[in-house]
């Protein structure tokens, strides 16, 4: 029985230390993050993403998983799209991307034009006294299928991390001195930051800090 005590306590240590990792990094980053410009969870989204389509360019732009994963999403959305003319030397991998997405939306577009049947003025009049109507082209259908941005999924997470890392440690001073000195939330994170946060002691400071600011 010692034995099994020792082996849950070696567990629970590197697990708190995994944690306390984890956090230690966030914690580091959102002090660098508070001397930019700007609400300090968008300026790290940034920065990592910035960063996630550098690798992706540099080493995964051939990759199949990567590839099927950006046609299931039908590309990056808006924002992370435009930030690919930033990254260095991205030019030939994002030309090789979209030719690929674009091939394969063509594809769609061809097959949709060989389906296209127009419909008589009898049959819409059925169809609308009668509430039915024909099933949706394929196309749509493909399109009702779009998974969400393959980044934006990972930034989803990371924007819940910084969020709850601001809320965790705005107790502490070095930390809260920081923060009163940054440009403090945009409105969206301020709104994700209660969201999550409504339960948590250092809410109403976080709140308190943007009405002075304000």
């Amino acid at each position: 029985m010692s034995r099994v005590r020792e082996l849950v306590q070696d567990v629970r240590m590197i697990l708190k230390k995994v944690v306390s990792s984890s956090k230690f990094i966030t914690y580091y980053q959102l002090l660098d993050a508070f001397k930019e410009p700007g609400c300090p969870v968008c300026t790290l989204l940034e920065q990592q993403a910035l960063k996630a389509l550098d690798g992706l360019m540099y080493e995964q732009v051939n990759d199949p998983f990567t590839r099927d994963r950006l046609v299931e999403s039908h590309g990056f959305c808006n924002w992370h799209a435009w930030m690919l003319p930033t990254v260095h030397n991205s030019a030939l991998g994002v030309a090789l991307i979209y030719r690929h997405l674009l091939r394969e939306t063509l594809e769609h577009l061809q097959a949709a034009d060989r389906e296209i049947r127009p419909r008589g003025r009898w049959q819409r009049l059925r169809e609308r006294l009668t509430g039915s109507g024909e099933e949706p082209l394929p196309i749509l259908a493909w399109r009702g299928r779009k998974k969400p941005c393959y980044l934006c999924t990972f930034a989803r997470r990371s924007e819940r991390d910084d969020l709850r890392t601001i809320l965790e440690f705005l107790g502490e001073a070095e930390f809260a001195e920081a923060f009163a000195r940054s440009a403090g939330l945009c409105l969206p994170h301020l709104y994700a930051a209660v969201a999550i946060g409504r339960d948590h002691p250092n809410l109403r400071t976080l709140l308190a800090m943007h009405e002075k600011r304000w």
